[in-house]
């Protein structure tokens, strides 16, 4: 992991001559556009499919990890399946996406054995490519609903921990996926609403699970929402490194 994030910040400072990435979706954003670019580049000499390849691997990514059992590996008729739902320019998608990973062109996805069925199964080859496309996916997702009971059912729907969104937090599977999505809605100016959607108002209630990569996800959240009164946190499982991340903030002390 931490030679892949290094490798990645050097490739993208190189790409914004010398300039550090501001953050970790930041940084995954702009090394997902270099490898498509590369891609493009090699193939036509414009990079003019590069938009339509990185909306088809996050179609990828958003399915794959949306599912309920293993979220990792994924089949060919999966793949399909996926694609073929949505708009027309995915038609087609994954005969030109997996033609690409078989010949080594697209080193974000990785072909793997077939599985007892006899299928051939992908992945991405690292998962936090995967969580970082999957993030993306959810704001647009949110973004587009014109109500908030509309964007919190959609919610509710993606990541299956039912009507109480806060336990989204206690699942390592979500963790950096909302972190990633922080990171992103700043951005867009939108996180007051999401962090509402997600932790509501009044008392914030989390059990075993959060710790310090839950907390992480969750503190930027908690700065945004200004309608909670208090949190309480069950069973002891947030440990003092998540503790501190939520007392004193990933940037220093709060005030």
């Amino acid at each position: 992991m931490f030679v892949l994030m290094l490798t990645m910040i050097l490739s993208v400072a190189e790409m914004n001559d010398n300039e550090l990435p501001a953050n970790l979706s930041d940084l995954y954003g702009k090394a997902l556009t270099a490898m498509i670019r590369r891609l493009d580049q090699h193939r036509k000499g414009a990079g003019g499919d590069a938009a339509e390849v990185e909306q088809i691997l996050q179609r990828l990514a958003f399915h794959s990890h949306i599912r309920d059992s293993q979220f990792r590996n994924f089949t060919t008729s999966e793949a399909s399946g996926w694609l073929a739902s949505g708009t027309a320019m995915h038609e087609g998608g994954w005969a030109q996406v997996s033609a690409l990973v078989r010949r080594g062109r697209l080193p974000l996805l990785v072909a793997l054995e077939k599985n007892a069925g006899d299928e051939e199964e992908y992945r991405f080859s690292h998962l936090t490519f995967q969580e970082f496309l999957t993030a993306k996916g959810i704001v647009e997702l949110v973004e587009r609903q014109r109500t908030d009971e509309e964007a919190k059912a959609e919610l509710v729907r993606v990541l299956g921990v039912g009507d109480k969104l806060e336990r989204a937090f206690e699942q390592a599977k979500w963790q950096l996926v909302l972190r990633t999505c922080a990171d992103l809605l700043v951005s867009a100016g939108e996180l007051q609403r999401m962090s509402v959607l997600l932790l509501g108002s009044g008392e914030g209630s989390f059990k075993k699970g959060g710790k310090e990569l839950g907390a992480r996800a969750l503190e930027p959240y908690l700065c945004a929402n200004h309608q909670l009164t208090s949190l309480k946190f069950e069973e002891g499982d947030l440990g003092d490194a998540g503790l501190r991340i939520l007392v004193d903030g990933d940037d220093g002390p709060r005030r």
